[in-house]
């Protein structure tokens, strides 16, 4: 939709939505299960979109879903949450207080709503069927979907992460860029630039 500043935005196959700067959603697109039609509020800072699914982070750390789940009563476990991400078919989020992960799906066929336990997470960013989280330290843990290497990351330490259908790749710490998956190098091509540039930036 024109006519208005964005905040956040996400999109899949088919459906996209947006946070207007009102902290209004709107989405677009096919709207089969219902991904497209949000709660008709003003209070959401961030939205994920899944295959048959948009899920939203409001002000106070709450998360609501509408699409699929909703219809089968899936939601987030009550708390306060700070991000979130969405795959196919699973959506993670960041506990406010102590980074712990959550996750939910339609049918977790491949695992890919069991989250490593433990807390000290500061990011979630999820793919096609798996995800991928940073802990304070930097360390990254993957799981899910594992066919092609893409929730086998390498022993490095990262400053975010990105995840498409069947691949990552994350921003290191010095600024270079390691991926794995499916049909990627360890490293981005060179694009005609030296050999040792830095990337500050990262997405997939």
């Amino acid at each position: 939709p024109t006519g208005y500043d964005y905040a956040s935005f996400d999109l899949d196959w088919d459906h996209a939505c947006a946070v207007t700067d009102q902290r209004k959603v709107w989405c677009w697109g096919n709207n089969s299960w219902g991904q497209t039609s949000p709660p008709d509020s003003a209070d959401f800072v961030q939205v994920a979109v899944g295959d048959r699914d948009s899920c939203g982070l409001r002000e106070n750390g709450t998360i609501v879903c509408w699409g699929l789940m909703a219809q089968h009563d899936i939601s987030f476990p009550e708390g306060k949450y700070r991000q979130l991400s969405g795959g196919n078919d699973h959506f993670c989020a960041l506990r406010y207080d102590v980074g712990e992960i959550e996750c939910i799906s339609n049918e977790n066929l491949f695992e890919e709503a069991d989250p490593p336990a433990g807390i000290h997470f500061r990011m979630v960013a999820s793919g096609g069927s798996h995800s991928c989280a940073i802990r304070e330290d930097n360390s990254i843990a993957c799981w899910g979907f594992d066919t092609y290497g893409e929730s086998t990351p390498p022993d490095r330490h990262f400053a975010t992460v990105s995840l498409g259908q069947l691949s990552a790749c994350g921003l290191d710490l010095l600024g270079g860029i390691y991926c794995w998956g499916l049909s990627v190098d360890n490293v981005p091509p060179e694009l005609d630039v030296d050999a040792f540039a830095e990337y500050v930036s990262l997405f997939l």
